[in-house]
């Protein structure tokens, strides 16, 4: 339990390759804001890297709204070529003006995904939301989603030039 304190996440320029194995705890109560242009715990889970039996509670991801670029979400990694087991999103809320890719953005070929998923979070988004990995070329298996909330929010072209410019949600 972080108890809502500011942390700073593990970096985005490294391969993960070692055991985590969180034996049904929860790493819980954090929240990163962000001007980077990805957000994630790892730049990659490497062959040898496992993460399993985990969960991770009320964790806050937003991004720095005076950035200019638009910043993706990879909450573990951006790919996966490890074990991720059992590893879980609880009532998480993720806003971006870019994408949110899931636990990993691509399961690679080696990449193993086993009894994952996301329970009762809020995904906010202004291009695209993904499920647990935006794409498989892996194994995915036992994933789940329940009562999440998804919203992608695109903006609306008007004609008239004296509209103001108006957002929509789908």
């Amino acid at each position: 339990d972080i108890n809502g304190e500011k942390c700073n996440i593990l970096g985005t320029k490294n391969t993960f390759t070692g055991h985590i194995v969180g034996n049904g705890y929860y790493i819980k109560n954090f929240s990163v804001i962000s001007q980077e242009n990805t957000i994630e715990l790892f730049e990659s889970v490497g062959e040898s890297g496992k993460i399993e039996n985990l969960t991770f509670s009320n964790v806050v991801l937003d991004y720095d709204e005076e950035g200019l670029a638009p910043i993706d979400i990879n909450f573990l990694a951006k790919t996966n070529s490890g074990l991720i087991s059992e590893v879980y999103l609880n009532h998480c809320d993720f806003k971006t003006n870019g994408s949110i890719y899931g636990l990993v953005k691509v399961n690679n070929k080696s990449g193993k995904m086993h009894s994952i998923g996301t329970i009762k979070s809020v995904f906010n988004a202004k291009v695209s939301v993904a499920g647990v990995a935006y794409e498989n070329i892996g194994e995915i298996f036992g994933a789940v989603s329940i009562s999440n909330e998804i919203k992608v929010v695109l903006p609306i072209e008007d004609k008239n030039e004296n509209a103001d410019n108006q957002n929509r949600e789908i």
